[in-house]
């Protein structure tokens, strides 16, 4: 607990720096910017950032990656890449980051909000069956705090309801909080449709504070959202969302030591079960048996008692 200047007690704020540094990053981003000093190189992203995308779509095991200056402009496109109508449906979970539900909003789609399973706090199948009509185009799927959802089973759903025009509804995955993340036995990325990543300053890996990646084995959309980020290649409209060279290059420097942070993390957690266990009543952080959690946050879960009478903090 810290105190406050006006005296009061509080739980620290989450470390601004999630994907830590040393001086390999320092050096990546020094190189790229004295390479950038000759007039005839300056700081073009194109070389360095298909490096990056390379070894991202690798990593993950996906035919494309995408880089984007964040990823919150990565998911804006992806779903823009759907042309979605005021009709169309795209269901997301109710517990979430809200830039899920504003890209959604922001897509021209209609956000239909579903329940959490309850022991992941990811979109829940069961409810995502309740909910899904002949509207739906897309279930964007939200890996929470560094679990995967259960991504075979909202393909199967998607599968049995699909779109009277344009078939079964796409999964899109939000993996902004589980870089590095594995669902039975492959990473994440390469499950859905489309992946979104953050390498936002607090996020498992980060690109100099902001940045973003999608990876496909669509290769339509890989091209298309190339276009996007890129005023549209002077074929389609399109706008200025590219990464950096800078933040490229760093980039695949973190992205070789994102394992190794990981591993970190998970040890850290897993020794907080070991303190809490058995010692207060919480709901500790679910684990799968198939599913590597990277504990990009450590939720707990407090029993009903201990909210308090309602309108009060």
């Amino acid at each position: 607990m810290i105190r406050t200047d006006e005296g009061e007690l509080r739980f620290p704020r989450d470390p601004a720096l999630g994907g830590w540094y040393t001086e390999e990053e320092i050096g990546a981003a020094v190189t790229a910017i004295r390479e950038s000093m000759d007039w005839r190189v300056g700081f073009r992203a194109k070389h360095r950032e298909v490096e990056f995308e390379d070894a991202f779509a690798r990593f993950v095991g996906a035919a494309h990656a995408v880089a984007y200056n964040g990823a919150g402009s990565a998911l804006d496109m992806v779903l823009k890449a759907l042309e979605l109508g005021a009709e169309d449906e795209v269901i997301s979970c109710g517990i979430n980051f809200v830039g899920a539900h504003v890209s959604v909003l922001g897509s021209g789609g209609r956000l239909v909000l579903c329940e959490p399973d309850p022991a992941t706090l990811n979109l829940d199948p069961q409810d995502v069956e309740r909910v899904i009509t002949s509207k739906t185009r897309a279930i964007l799927a939200t890996h929470m705090n560094g679990l995967a959802a259960d991504i075979d089973a909202l393909l199967d759903i998607a599968a049995r309801n699909p779109h009277p025009e344009f078939g079964p509804p796409l999964v899109i995955e939000d993996a902004a909080r589980a870089c590095g993340a594995t669902y039975n036995g492959r990473r994440v990325g390469s499950l859905g449709w489309a992946t979104v990543f953050s390498f936002q300053s607090k996020k498992l890996m980060t690109t100099l504070g902001e940045g973003g990646m999608v990876t496909t084995d669509d290769a339509s959309l890989a091209a298309r959202l190339r276009r996007l980020r890129s005023f549209g290649k002077n074929i389609h409209w399109g706008t200025n969302l590219k990464m950096s060279k800078a933040q490229a290059a760093v980039g695949l420097v973190q992205l070789r030591r994102l394992d190794a942070m990981n591993e970190r993390r998970i040890h850290l957690a897993r020794q907080r079960n070991e303190w809490l266990d058995n010692t207060v009543p919480l709901s500790l952080p679910y684990e799968h048996a198939d599913r590597q959690h990277v504990y990009y946050r450590y939720s707990v879960l407090v029993p009903p008692e201990w909210r308090g009478a309602a309108g009060t903090d």
